[in-house]
């Protein structure tokens, strides 16, 4: 199983943790540089599992590395804890997307 388990944002500052276990005789071995590419810190390495997180100022960052493991097979955990767009920084392009929405939305409801 290779998992994402967690999508945190602290200190302007991005976080993507992720969980391998059951893996096949020597895939620990090739991940973890794969893995170390892409600016992960494994937290936990034994034979048949490691587990780890990376890092990143920018969510496009973030986004970027997640689709490169998706096409490893990564999927998200039913468990896991993930921000939710309102949880992010309220920096000028996120209040201008919001500010558009409303507009949208309150034409909408005066027609």
């Amino acid at each position: 199983m290779r998992l994402f388990t967690g999508l945190s944002y602290e200190e302007e500052m991005y976080k993507l943790e992720i969980l391998c276990y059951v893996l096949e005789s020597g895939e620990v071995d090739e991940m973890i540089p794969m893995l170390e590419e892409k600016g992960f810190i494994l937290t936990n390495i034994d034979s048949d599992s490691l587990a780890g997180e990376v890092i990143l100022e920018h969510y496009r960052d973030i986004v970027k590395v997640r689709k490169e493991l998706s096409e490893q097979s990564f999927r998200w955990s039913r468990d896991a804890k993930r921000i939710k767009l309102s949880a992010e920084p309220d920096d000028s392009k996120h209040k201008l997307a919001r500010k558009l929405k409303d507009k949208v939305i309150a034409g909408r409801l005066k027609e």
